[in-house]
C-alpha cells in the first residue's frame, strides 16, 4: 500500500465551532461577541501569524482551520510543539506578559480572533464561567503536549505516531469534525515528523506498516480511518478512554 502525504491543495471545508460564547453570562456574553467580531483575523495557509519572541496577543481564539506552534534554535532548526484546532485557545505570552513563547503559523487557511490583555482580563474577572473554561482548556493543553513529550522522550517511533493518530481523532471527534474514527489531516510528512520527532521517511514508514497491520487505512491528502482503536491504542501505551478525560476540557 502507498501512502501519500502532502498538503491539500483545495479549500478547508468548514469546521464546527465551539460555542465560545456560551461561556460568558449576562452583558457579559455580548461584550465578548464584539471583541471576537473587532478582533477577527484570517491567514493564509503557511502564513506567520506570530513570531516567537515578538508580541503576540493575550488571548487568540481559533475558529477555523489548524494552526502549528513552534520552536526555534538559533541555526534556524524548529520543532513543532502543538497544533491547535478549532475552538482552541492560544494563550502563548510568555513569562514577561507580551512576548510569544512560540511562533504560530497557520497550517491551512485559518480564521481567528484576538483579544488584547486589559480587554481579556475584564473578561475574565466578570465572568467567571467563561474564566473556568478557559482555564480547562489551558489544563487539557499542557496534558495533550504531556503525552506526546513523554512518548518524544521515552516512545519509539512506532508509539509517538500511534499516540498522533489517537490524539487528533479524539479532539477532532469532540468537536464533530468528522465522522467516528475517520477524519483528514492536513498536513505533510515534514510536520507529522517535526510532531513525532521523526524523518518524515519513517513517518511514512510507520504508516505503511500500521495499514498493513490493520489497525489504519490511509487515502488521498491524509484522510485517515482507525480500523482497530484498541490495537492502535496498544500500540501508542495508553487507555483511549483516559486519554479522552485528560485532554477534552469538561464542560462548565
Amino acid at each position: 500500500m502507498t501512502v501519500t502525504m502532502r498538503s491539500q491543495d483545495h479549500p478547508v471545508p468548514a469546521q464546527p465551532q465551539i460555542p465560545l460564547l456560551l461561556k460568558a453570562s449576562g452583558t457579559a456574553r455580548q461584550t465578548l461577541a464584539d471583541l471576537l467580531q473587532r478582533g477577527q483575523r484570517t491567514y493564509l495557509a503557511g502564513t506567520g501569524i506570530a513570531h516567537e519572541g515578538g508580541n503576540v496577543p493575550a488571548f487568540i481564539w481559533l475558529q477555523h482551520g489548524w494552526v502549528a506552534l513552534s520552536k526555534s534554535l538559533a541555526d534556524g532548526q524548529c520543532q513543532t510543539i502543538d497544533i491547535v484546532l478549532p475552538g482552541d485557545a492560544i494563550l502563548a505570552a510568555s513569562g514577561d506578559g507580551w512576548s510569544s513563547t512560540y511562533g504560530i503559523d497557520a497550517v491551512t487557511e485559518v480564521k481567528l480572533s484576538v483579544i488584547d490583555a486589559a480587554s481579556w482580563q475584564d473578561m475574565l474577572t466578570t465572568s467567571p464561567d467563561l474564566s473556568q473554561y478557559i482555564a480547562r482548556l489551558t489544563a487539557a493543553a499542557e496534558a495533550r503536549r504531556a503525552e506526546r513529550m513523554l512518548r518524544l522522550g521515552r516512545g519509539s517511533a512506532s508509539v509517538r505516531v500511534a499516540y498522533l493518530l489517537l490524539e487528533l481523532c479524539a479532539r477532532l471527534c469532540a468537536r464533530n469534525c468528522h465522522t467516528e474514527h475517520a477524519y483528514h489531516v492536513p498536513l505533510t510528512q515534514h510536520q507529522i515528523g517535526d510532531l513525532t520527532g521523526l524523518s518524515s521517511v519513517h513517518v511514512c514508514r510507520i504508516l505503511r506498516r500500521l495499514a498493513r497491520e490493520g489497525m489504519i487505512e490511509t487515502s488521498d491528502h491524509t484522510n485517515v480511518v482507525i480500523h482497530d482503536r484498541e490495537a492502535l491504542s496498544a500500540v501508542a501505551d495508553l487507555d483511549f478512554a483516559r486519554l479522552l478525560s485528560e485532554i477534552l476540557p469538561a464542560e462548565v
